[in-house]
């Protein structure tokens, strides 16, 4: 594995990881661009680690910490609010966890207030202002609004 595209990195306590070199992922974008593939492909990034945000167990995710961000800014960019919000409620108690509050506040600010008072239909939602809530802001959205 040394000498080929891709380097395996083990890191402690993890399970080993493959990297793919720089030069080779440019590659990659590249072939995608020409075959107008990135947006799916990038769809299907976020598709994953929306799935594993949710059903992993929080300490597992820091390794995926990047990946985790460009999903979460591909459905940001892509307009997708419910599902980026479904993203952020699943990734609060990582933030918080991991010591993340100004990102996940960030994040959450973002996207509640781009929403508006839109009453989202998934459940996380009320818990997403409860995470919000729990890292120093205020609730925000429909559920604040009945709380006043």
């Amino acid at each position: 594995m040394d000498k080929g595209f891709v380097q395996q990195s083990e890191e402690a306590h993890d399970e080993p990881r493959l990297l793919m070199l720089e030069t080779v992922h440019e590659y990659a974008w590249e072939a995608l661009a020409e075959h107008e593939e990135v947006e799916a492909m990038r769809g299907a990034h976020a598709a994953y680690y929306l799935r594993l945000a949710e059903e992993a167990e929080h300490r597992l995710l820091s390794p995926e910490q990047e990946n985790l961000r460009a999903a979460l800014a591909f459905l940001i960019e892509q307009g997708e609010l419910e599902t980026a919000l479904r993203f952020a409620t699943a990734l609060w108690r990582f933030w918080s966890l991991h010591g993340h509050h100004r990102e996940g506040y960030s994040i959450l600010e973002h996207l509640l207030t781009a929403a508006g008072p839109v009453e989202f239909a998934s459940a996380g939602s009320s818990d997403c202002s409860t995470g919000r809530a729990s890292m120093g802001g205020a609730p925000v959205g429909r559920s604040a609004e009945r709380a006043a």
